[in-house]
């Protein structure tokens, strides 16, 4: 009798070793009668797109990381509002993260207009390494006064424009009516092309082209593709002559309660988030170029035309150097310069 109470006893040793929970786990995992922290994602793409692929890496990588203790709840396809709603809503609290385009962010933090200069970014390499280096990390700092921490940038590739014309030449864009975001700068834009920028908000787009509200629009391959632009536009023209980025924020208030184990989590489910957009960019538009050229006539503008539009695009950069300075915008263009070495 004595030698099976002593073998239950030492059972009952083993299972209590068992259970006793790894430290590292517990210090980042769910504690008894912890709250669950909800976290809302939200973008504009479909659950094919890159922002999709790289949100559920971020889900995976947070829920997994806090065993649990963390849930992230991603919506896609602007289901969380417009552009601009959702970008007030990381503001607010009522969204926790959030990619919007860097011209909508540019409503409120106006330093993001820069980055809409045409022809700026002389490609995309050139481009990551300004952003993603001590230029873009000032630019990061100036964010969290707007209740915005910006962890980094993604992108939907280079914008091309299109049009039911032909567009070869500068002067072939005069008068006509352009579908842009609803930044004063991209307004500017075309009216420094002789065109009249019209903003219209994405989810809109497609109606507006097929009833003529406007004339054409400007976007990365792979958009035009997704969101079968062709369908309503008869020409694209391969101009290069600005990124789509798309800004990677979250709520400053809420990510500041956070612990520190919990910011660590979040800090790197974002680094690898972008990482995965990014790679996931680059493909998905280099497929769209295969199908897109079997549903538009397709036209590469050539550096000679290209430089005439950067040449008339002048008065954008007057007018960032008439609201921020002329240091500012020397700034930028030397990191421009730096980076193209």
């Amino acid at each position: 009798m004595k030698s099976k109470m002593i073998t239950v006893i030492a059972v009952l040793l083993c299972m209590a070793v068992l259970q006793v929970p790894d430290p590292a786990n517990a210090q980042q995992g769910q504690q008894p009668g912890q709250k669950t922290i909800n976290i809302k994602f939200g973008h504009n793409h479909p659950l094919t797109g890159p922002g999709h692929i790289g949100a559920l890496v971020f889900q995976k990588e947070v829920e997994t990381r806090s065993n649990g203790a963390m849930k992230v709840q991603i919506f896609p396809t602007m289901q969380l509002g417009s552009n601009r709603e959702q970008m007030e809503g990381v503001q607010q609290g009522s969204i926790q993260v959030d990619l919007q385009p860097s011209a909508t962010v540019g409503n409120i933090l106006p330093e993001m207009q820069l980055l809409d200069l045409p022809f700026l970014f002389p490609s995309e390499r050139v481009m990551w390494k300004v952003l993603d280096g001590d230029w873009g990390k000032k630019l990061y700092a100036k964010a969290e006064a707007k209740g915005l921490i910006i962890k980094g940038f993604t992108t939907s590739g280079f914008k091309q424009i299109t049009a039911n014309k032909p567009i070869r030449k500068l002067e072939d864009l005069k008068g006509l009516k352009m579908r842009v975001l609803d930044s004063p700068l991209l307004i500017a834009q075309y009216k420094s092309w002789g065109s009249n920028g019209v903003p219209i908000d994405f989810a809109e787009l497609y109606n507006a082209l097929q009833q003529k509200v406007v004339d054409g629009q400007e976007n990365n391959y792979w958009t035009n593709v997704n969101k079968k632009f062709y369908e309503v536009q008869t020409d694209l023209t391969a101009t290069d002559h600005g990124p789509l980025l798309l800004t990677y924020m979250i709520n400053k208030n809420w990510y500041d309660k956070l612990t520190a184990d919990q910011k660590k989590i979040i800090d790197d489910a974002a680094i690898k988030d972008i990482a995965a957009d990014r790679q996931a960019m680059v493909k998905q538009d280099q497929e769209s170029i295969k199908i897109i050229q079997g549903k538009m006539k397709i036209f590469i503008m050539p550096a000679n035309e290209r430089a005439r539009l950067k040449a008339a695009a002048e008065p954008c950069y007057k007018m960032m150097r008439d609201k921020f300075g002329d240091q500012v915008v020397a700034d930028l263009l030397k990191a421009v310069e730096q980076a193209s070495k």
